[in-house]
């Protein structure tokens, strides 16, 4: 279940900290799916909903002690290809990534919006 709630009415005081309404839209869509925050824009919150999904969490196994032999430059070079292919799969399985730090990805399947294809049978 999604549940959130994000003032983005411009006319109240201070914007919410925002200099500009579209401060807020960038950062809204920078941080949520975009089904997410479309919602939020046009009705001020995203109401909570179940849905079947399933996440997906990686985290590379040895990654410090890999870290901390490699060079700046290759290290770099490894996590960029590793995560240009998730990023691949998550967007070909219709998926939403939703953080990524150091050597760990978090992503989700089937939410907000329904993952039409399950193949099992749903």
């Amino acid at each position: 279940m999604i549940m959130t709630h994000i003032n983005t009415n411009p006319s109240e005081e201070n914007q919410g900290g925002f200099r500009s309404q579209n401060d807020a839209d960038g950062l809204l869509k920078n941080t949520l799916p975009e089904p997410v925050a479309e919602e939020i824009k046009e009705t001020g919150s995203f109401l909570p909903r179940s849905c079947d999904s399933s996440i997906l969490f990686t985290d590379l196994a040895g990654f410090t002690r890999l870290a901390a032999r490699t060079m700046g430059k290759k290290l770099i070079e490894l996590l960029d290809c590793l995560f240009r292919g998730i990023d691949d799969l998550v967007a070909r399985f219709q998926g939403t990534k939703i953080k990524t730090i150091g050597d760990a990805c978090l992503a989700v399947f089937g939410a907000p919006l329904p993952y039409p294809e399950r193949g099992d049978g749903d």
